[in-house]
C-alpha cells in the first residue's frame, strides 16, 4: 500500500476527465420522460418552426421498414393519446396513410398495457394505412413485445437522423437545429453505461481504492478538528454579554465550518451578516447584505462611513461578498474573537448614527 504523498503524485499525473454536458443536463431535465416526449413531439411535426420538415419521421420510419416514398408535409402529433382502456400513449403520429404510436421510456419500467395500446393504434387510420407501434428507449428490449410493439433505441433513431440531416440543413432553422443536436447528445449520454466506457483514470481508482479510502478517512478527521475550532470560537463569542445587544441572531454555525453573525440595521431592519469560514487555507471573514436592497445599503455604509473606510478596497467573492479579513489556520482564537466583537460594535454604532441622521 503506497503512502499518501505517492498517491497524490500519481493522481497529479492523470489527465482531466472531459465532461460532455448538454443544456438539458445543466437544466436537470435530461431524465424526464415527459420533457423528452414534448421535445420529440415538436421535432416530429413537419410544420413546426424548426424547419427540418419530415426529417425525424422519415428517419423513424426507416427503422421499421415503413418509409414512404413521398415527402410527409403534414402530420398530426398528439401527446398522451387516450387508449380504449383508459391508458395514454406518449406520442401518436397520424398522417394520410401513416399511424405511428410511440411509448417513450427513459428509465422507467415497462408497466403499460401494450396490448391495449396496440389495439388503439390498429383502430386508427384508413384502409391500407401503414401502422407502427414503437417502444422508444435508451436500450433495446428483446422481442416479442405485447401488442406487436417494436423496440427502437434513441441511438438507432439518431443514427438514422444524422444519415439524412444534410438534405434538410439548407432550409432548417439554425437555433432549433442546435437544440436538436443538444437533445441528441443528451440521450446519447443517458444511453451509455458509464462503466462500459472506461476512462483512463478509472484504473487508478481501482488499483488504489484502499489507499484512497484511508486518505478520505484522514481528511474527515482533519475536517472534524477544524469544525471543533469553529465550535470553540462560537462558545467564546456566546459568553460575551455585549454581543447579544449588537446581533439579531448568532453566533450560530452553518454547515459545520461557517460561523455566522446576523445584524438588523436601521429602524427598517436591513439584514446584513458576517460569515467566518474555516477551511484548509485558514479563516476567511466576509461581510454582505442578505438581499439586493441590503447589499445596496451595505455598499453605501462602507463607502460613506469613516468607520468602514478600510473595507472600500476589499476583494470580493464570486457571489459579491466583501472579504474583509483572513487569518491563518493556527491563528489565536482570542484574537479572532476580539476582532469580531469590535467589528460588531462598530456595525451597531454606525447603524445607530444612520438612524439619528435620517431622523
Amino acid at each position: 500500500m503506497i503512502d499518501f504523498k505517492q498517491l497524490l503524485d500519481l493522481f497529479a499525473r492523470l489527465p482531466e476527465t472531459p465532461r460532455n454536458l448538454t443544456f438539458m443536463d445543466v437544466a436537470g431535465y435530461s431524465h424526464y420522460e415527459n420533457v423528452c416526449s414534448n421535445i420529440l413531439a415538436f421535432y416530429f411535426d413537419p410544420q413546426e418552426d424548426h424547419k427540418l420538415g419530415d426529417l425525424l419521421i422519415q428517419a423513424l420510419l426507416s427503422l421499421c421498414a415503413a418509409q414512404p416514398e413521398q415527402t410527409i408535409e403534414r402530420l398530426d402529433v398528439s401527446r398522451e393519446f387516450p387508449t380504449r382502456n383508459g391508458g395514454k400513449i406518449d406520442l401518436m403520429l397520424t398522417g394520410d396513410q401513416i399511424v405511428v404510436g410511440i411509448e417513450n421510456k427513459i428509465y422507467h419500467w415497462i408497466a403499460n398495457d401494450l396490448n391495449d395500446y396496440g389495439r388503439t393504434i390498429d383502430s386508427l387510420g384508413g384502409p391500407g394505412a401503414v401502422r407502427r407501434k414503437l417502444l422508444l428507449g435508451l436500450t433495446p428490449v428483446r422481442d416479442p413485445l405485447p401488442g406487436h410493439f417494436q423496440s427502437v433505441t434513441y441511438l438507432q433513431l439518431w443514427s438514422a437522423v444524422e444519415s439524412r440531416m444534410g438534405l434538410y440543413l439548407g432550409r432548417a432553422n439554425p437555433k432549433w437545429t442546435q437544440y436538436l443536436l443538444d437533445f441528441m447528445q443528451t440521450t446519447r449520454n443517458l444511453s451509455v453505461n458509464p462503466m462500459e466506457t472506461s476512462q483512463p483514470n478509472d484504473q487508478f481508482f481501482i488499483d488504489h481504492h484502499e489507499s484512497i479510502e484511508r486518505l478520505f478517512a484522514e481528511r474527515k478527521k482533519f475536517e472534524d478538528r477544524l469544525f471543533h475550532r469553529v465550535t470553540q470560537l462560537r462558545i467564546m463569542l456566546s459568553e460575551n454579554e455585549e454581543l447579544r445587544h449588537h446581533v439579531s441572531k448568532g453566533p450560530w454555525i452553518h454547515a459545520k465550518s461557517c460561523l455566522v453573525l446576523d445584524f438588523l440595521l436601521t429602524e427598517n431592519g436591513i439584514p446584513i451578516a458576517l460569515d467566518l469560514n474555516l477551511g484548509p487555507a485558514g479563516w476567511e471573514l466576509t461581510f454582505f447584505g442578505r438581499g439586493q436592497s441590503a447589499a445596496g445599503y451595505l455598499a453605501s455604509l462602507v463607502n460613506e462611513t469613516s468607520a468602514f473606510q478600510e473595507f472600500r478596497g476589499c476583494e470580493f467573492t464570486p457571489s459579491g461578498r466583501r472579504i474583509i479579513r483572513r487569518w491563518d489556520l493556527q491563528a489565536n482564537l482570542e484574537e479572532i474573537r476580539d476582532y469580531l466583537l469590535a467589528l460588531s460594535s462598530r456595525i451597531s454604532v454606525a447603524s445607530a448614527r444612520e438612524v439619528e441622521h435620517s431622523g
